[in-house]
């Protein structure tokens, strides 16, 4: 299973844990399909082999959310596979979006100056509530019941492998920070700016940090990232150095 996709999964395990969630994790092989009815973002399926889904594994995706009564979710193809476009097109599907997995490895890195001021305050249950403030407002989210939120943050705290940070630049709260470690490679998982903050240099030194962080902390074999196309977070991974390995195709179902 591909590293971004492990964290999600590692997540959604996590938050399950609270019934109230209605999270239910699916794995049918060579496939996983994710579901969390209050989160969109969540409902999705992925081939684990990167390979192209067949009209049977379509029919059996699309009851799977029909059972958990989700009226909408996504497929995460392989761009390699333009072909399969026209089954899912035929089945309902649409392509709304691409994602670039930009990955970075060790001897490639050169040192990032990171902003004067700018300080990566670890996460606790003391400022818990501060990080899922900033978190539903930096990904437009603030209609989410914040402490259900909240409480599904709480379970990641003890969780190996899971870094949740709060960025902090003199007074200002500016946004939020997530790292995710497996065996010997690290994932910049999530990074919100604040819009009254972005374009001022946060979300690169943001990157930067983190990467230093997998690098003096975790000792990464390699580091990965994510970005949908044309986007400023893929535009400030590649001044990283970082580089597109795969390119992914969003398709979007909704009945």
């Amino acid at each position: 299973m591909q590293l971004i996709f492990k964290y999600d999964f590692e997540r959604l395990m996590s938050y399950s844990v609270n019934k109230a969630n209605n999270i239910k994790v699916l794995e049918a092989a060579p496939y996983t399909l994710l579901s969390f009815p209050e989160v969109g973002y969540f409902n999705y399926a992925f081939n684990h082999n990167d390979e192209p889904f067949t009209e049977e594994q379509l029919k059996n995706i699309q009851a799977f959310y029909l059972q958990q009564d989700i009226a909408k979710h996504q497929l995460i193809v392989d761009a390699k596979h333009k072909d399969n476009g026209l089954l899912l097109t035929n089945s309902g599907y649409a392509h709304k979006a691409t994602i670039a997995k930009t990955v970075l490895l060790p001897n490639s890195f050169s040192h990032q100056q990171i902003m004067p001021g700018l300080a990566f305050v670890p996460v606790t249950q003391n400022n818990l509530a501060v990080f899922t403030r900033l978190y539903l407002n930096g990904f437009g989210a603030v209609n989410r019941n914040a402490d259900s939120v909240l409480d599904n943050f709480g379970t990641l705290l003890n969780k190996p492998g899971i870094s949740l940070y709060v960025l902090q630049h003199n007074l200002d709260f500016v946004g939020i920070n997530v790292l995710y470690h497996h065996n010997d490679e690290s994932l910049l998982a999530g990074g919100a700016i604040m819009p009254e903050f972005r374009n001022h240099g946060y979300h690169k030194s943001g990157l930067a940090f983190r990467i230093q962080q997998s690098l003096a902390l975790n000792n990464s074999k390699k580091i990965v990232a994510w970005a949908y196309d044309d986007s400023i977070s893929l535009q400030n991974m590649l001044k990283l150095k970082m580089t597109v390995q795969q390119k992914f195709m969003v398709y979007e179902y909704c009945n």
